[in-house]
């Protein structure tokens, strides 16, 4: 008898189990899913607004990653009074997962303004397809989304004009800055005569800009060179100057008709003087090493890091400390940044240690309590849940100051760096 109704207490305790994990899992499903995510068939969004309504403000189809991006702008011609929103899709190839970024309400005219300046839409785009911003509202038709935008987002560019040079008396003449009196290019000579533009390490992001077009543009009065990187990232154009003052070196991506409205890859200033008075620096200047050059060296992983804020950690992490102490500089880890010098990494491994051992002595505690409440007075299952508590209590206890004991025994004892007060 006693049996039978321990079975049966049994069979209800796992019918409880099973509607309370049923109930973790509609929580966690439904509780803690993103809030304002939509998904929408193909078929219900129209390819473009243009049918209901007009766009104008700050528009552009290209973005670069990390700058501070935003959408400023208003829509005419809408259902006066009426909600609308702005939906967020990342080309994936369907229309699941669209996020909420804004809803409005037209005034009595039928206009409505929109301000988004959510950086998570502005992802870095892969290959050639578009970002979408989805309008969502009455359009009077079956219709209530369609395509308002579409955008990309590129990696910023980068690179360095290492060198500018004039042939004259079959001299090599190297300009360097603005600064230097000893360099010079030569009116009278730009006006005939080619000067020569290099630029090296053309990057956009971390990559290299193999294999790609560029426009190397001075001043912007048309004087555009189209030429194509090589496989180490650079590129050589020549240019006439005909006119004396301080010029303008820039550097874009693609074309001189796709280049337009895109961001300056780099730039560098030169005068150009009316006699250089047969002053030439025969000796190539040196190009100054980038920042992420520098870092890079220190510690490679850094330039892998897509994310702006982490890689700002890693580089800080990576670079010297205070006095150029090699010491001081770190790894950077999933765990964070970890100092080389004995002292840090000893810390790192304490503070590593003390929250494992605080999260596996939780963890017996709330598994010694379920064996307990699941026990049905079971002697040996009471006695294994007790013994198992008991030691969880102890070890937090010693997790709690272990930090006294390390302290007393790599310090006082041992002599170990890094602990107490030296």
């Amino acid at each position: 008898m006693r049996s039978a109704l321990g079975w049966g207490t049994i069979m209800r305790s796992m019918r409880f189990s099973k509607i309370l994990l049923t109930s973790f899992v509609f929580f966690v499903v439904f509780g803690l899913a993103p809030k304002g995510v939509w998904a929408l068939d193909a078929t219900d969004v129209a390819d473009s607004c243009s049918d209901w309504t007009t766009m104008s403000g700050s528009l552009k189809h290209e973005f670069v990653l990390g700058d501070t991006n935003t959408f400023d702008f208003i829509l005419n011609g809408l259902v006066p009074n009426s909600t609308y929103k702005i939906l967020f899709r990342e080309q994936q190839g369907n229309y699941w997962g669209l996020k909420l970024l804004a809803e409005e309400q037209t005034n009595s005219a039928g206009s409505v303004h929109f301000v988004i300046n959510d950086s998570t839409i502005f992802p870095e785009t892969p290959g050639n397809k578009k970002h979408e911003l989805i309008l969502n509202g009455d359009f009077r038709t079956l219709k209530k989304h369609c395509v308002l935008w579409n955008y990309s987002v590129t990696a910023k560019g980068n690179c360095e004009i290492t060198t500018i040079k004039q042939e004259r008396n079959g001299q090599a003449c190297f300009y360097n800055n603005v600064a230097d009196s000893n360099s010079c290019i030569d009116r009278a000579k730009s006006s005939s005569d080619d000067m020569t533009v290099i630029v090296k390490n053309i990057r956009k992001g971390n990559q290299l800009y193999t294999n790609e077009k560029v426009t190397i543009r001075i001043d912007g009065r048309g004087d555009d060179e189209v030429t194509t990187t090589d496989g180490a990232g650079s590129a050589s154009t020549t240019h006439k100057v005909s006119s004396s003052g301080t010029h303008t070196i820039r550097v874009y991506p693609g074309n001189s008709v796709t280049s337009i409205g895109k961001p300056v890859m780099c730039e560098k200033s030169f005068r150009v003087s009316l006699d250089c008075d047969n002053t030439c620096l025969i000796d190539e200047p040196e190009a100054s090493p980038r920042s992420d050059e520098v870092v890079g060296a220190m510690f490679e992983l850094c330039t892998q890091i897509t994310d702006k804020d982490l890689q700002a950690e890693c580089n800080t992490c990576a670079s010297e400390g205070e006095g150029g102490d090699e010491n001081q500089a770190g790894i950077w880890t999933a765990i964070g940044c970890i100092k080389r010098s004995p002292t840090a990494i000893i810390q790192r491994l304490v503070t590593l240690g003390l929250g494992i051992g605080g999260g596996v002595s939780l963890i017996m505690t709330l598994a010694g309590g379920f064996i307990l409440t699941t026990s049905q007075g079971d002697p040996k299952r009471t006695g294994q849940a007790k013994e198992m508590i008991t030691n969880a209590i102890i070890g937090l206890i010693f997790v709690i100051f272990s930090v006294t004991i390390l302290q007393f025994m790599g310090y006082t004892v041992l002599r170990i760096p890094g602990f107490g007060t030296p």
